[in-house]
């Protein structure tokens, strides 16, 4: 596992293009500052596409990455063997553009990422700072404005400023033989791209024949001969520098954006939501903008959350309900029943250290990709005639074609979105309507409360008296129960919601 910070991107940048530009396959992973925004947020059985799209575009725009996990999966056909190279990235904005922008966290989303061993003061201190298009516009707006970095705090800056200045003058006025000066008050703000800038900038424009710029040393000012100071001048890139360090990752971004390889996922929607309002361009109002957006960046995606349902019950035909979490379907595959499916099963190997712990997002882009990479071949031997047969990589993603572009909805309407055509009919189970007895109002928290004994419910008005309330379940068992249990219940009547019968539009239409 390669742990990548703002201290050590830019140096491992090349050898990431390398081995990106060698994979077969890309996974993928995020860790966030909250999984919903505020409660009328949370996901719902109700939810259609549009709604659901709508839901988590508000919370992407309030919440931040903090970690993105990259495994890159290098195929060797003479052994048989996927080697995944894990990557995780801290994210945190550095820019005056976007740092002061308020995000949304609780208690919770804190405690669950601390019992995971996440580290806080890497993600503030080493965080590798981003930007999406319209932020890059700003960024180059201010640097040409001569504003940048002046958003962040005044007193911070300006005392900061001074005491650069009663360095450097002591050092013109008492020391003739030192040929630079470090300016250590500046090592704290190492990587404050736009902070430094200014300070460039303030030191050069206030002192005739210094020159100012950073190594591994620190940030040092250095008097010039006349002549030097002109040539220096033509030849500096201050602007292109500070653009380059505030881009950071969107860098590597924009890379992947490039290569148009298979990439994999673990309930994937959100996560894609999450890199393009962050790294490529804030969300579109437009449920459909937002599918022509992800499927031009990235047209080959693949969810296994909605592979491994889909090939548990049509492959495996195991009727038994499953959990689809990342955690239980590795290990499932890894070291339980799923290990030995089908024979040939390509070998998986893990560079680097073997000290993970999932909610990593590195280890868990590692288990996404082993995941799909088993699920995959199991699809391909399912359909070859030969059941002891090695697959190349594209004889496996030719084998899972028919989940390309489609990313699991949990609990809602569709139990899948297609993001390269129209999304399908539902199979979801039907809906349910309660109406009151003697037009006695439907009381919600009971109804919810009763038919809860026969799974996961959700309840909500359903006409302007009250007389009325629409029920959705999570599976057609639940439904059925219901059906069954509560046919002579004696305040309310329950029956298969009807758009004839029960809705106002249609019977406004009929009338």
């Amino acid at each position: 596992m390669c742990e990548v910070t703002v201290k050590n991107f830019n140096n491992i940048f090349p050898e990431l293009e390398s081995v990106l530009k060698s994979a077969k396959l890309l996974a993928i992973d995020t860790e966030f500052s909250c999984l919903t925004a505020s409660s009328n947020l949370e996901n719902s059985l109700f939810d259609s596409p549009q709604d659901r799209y709508s839901k988590l575009r508000k919370t992407a725009q309030q919440i931040l990455p903090f970690q993105f996990g990259l495994t890159a999966y290098i195929f060797d056909p003479d052994s048989n063997t996927y080697k995944g190279h894990p990557y995780t990235f801290y994210l945190f904005p550095k820019s005056s553009v976007i740092s002061n922008v308020p995000f949304v966290s609780n208690a919770s989303s804190f405690l669950f990422l601390s019992s995971h061993n996440f580290d806080f003061n890497k993600l503030v201190y080493e965080g590798i700072p981003y930007l999406n298009r319209a932020q890059e516009k700003e960024v180059q707006q201010e640097i040409e404005s001569f504003t940048i970095g002046t958003n962040a705090d005044s007193i911070v800056l300006e005392d900061l400023i001074e005491r650069c200045c009663a360095s450097v003058d002591n050092w013109i006025n008492n020391d003739k033989d030192s040929e630079t000066l470090i300016l250590k008050d500046l090592e704290q703000f190492k990587y404050n791209y736009d902070l430094k800038y200014f300070c460039h900038r303030e030191l050069r424009n206030r002192y005739k024949y210094l020159w100012t710029f950073d190594d591994n040393d620190g940030f040092k000012v250095q008097q010039l001969s006349p002549e030097l100071y002109k040539d220096v001048i033509k030849k500096s890139k201050l602007n292109e520098e500070l653009l380059f360090n505030l881009l950071g990752f969107t860098r590597l971004f924009r890379f992947l954006v490039s290569l148009k390889k298979p990439i994999i996922g673990h309930n994937l929607f959100f996560d894609l939501m999450l890199l393009i309002q962050h790294f490529e361009t804030p969300l579109p109002k437009s449920y459909s903008a937002f599918k022509k957006t992800v499927n031009s960046l990235f047209p080959n995606i693949f969810d296994t959350k909605y592979v491994t349902f889909d090939v548990y019950r049509n492959v495996l035909k195991d009727k038994k309900k499953i959990n689809t979490n990342l955690e239980s379907v590795y290990l499932y595959f890894k070291d339980g029943p799923g290990r030995h499916l089908a024979a040939q099963s390509p070998f998986i190997e893990l560079q680097g250290d073997n000290n993970c712990t999932f909610h990593n997002a590195g280890w868990d882009s590692f288990c996404t990709g082993y995941i799909f990479i088993r699920l995959a071949h199991i699809c391909a031997t399912e359909k070859c005639q030969s059941k002891r047969k090695f697959f190349m990589c594209n004889e496996l993603l030719q084998a899972v074609s028919q989940f390309k572009n489609r990313l699991n909805i949990a609990r809602g309407h569709l139990s899948y979105i297609q993001l390269d055509g129209e999304d399908p009919e539902s199979r979801r189970p039907p809906r349910l309507i309660v109406e009151g007895l003697e037009k006695r109002p439907v009381d919600i928290s009971k109804v919810a409360s009763l038919l809860s004994s026969c799974g996961y419910v959700e309840v909500k008005p359903y006409s302007s008296n009250g007389h009325r309330a629409i029920v959705a379940v999570d599976n057609f068992g639940s439904a059925r129960r219901i059906l069954s249990q509560f046919q002579s219940h004696p305040d309310f009547r329950i029956q298969q919601y009807s758009f004839l019968r029960h809705s106002s539009a249609a019977s406004a239409l009929l009338w």
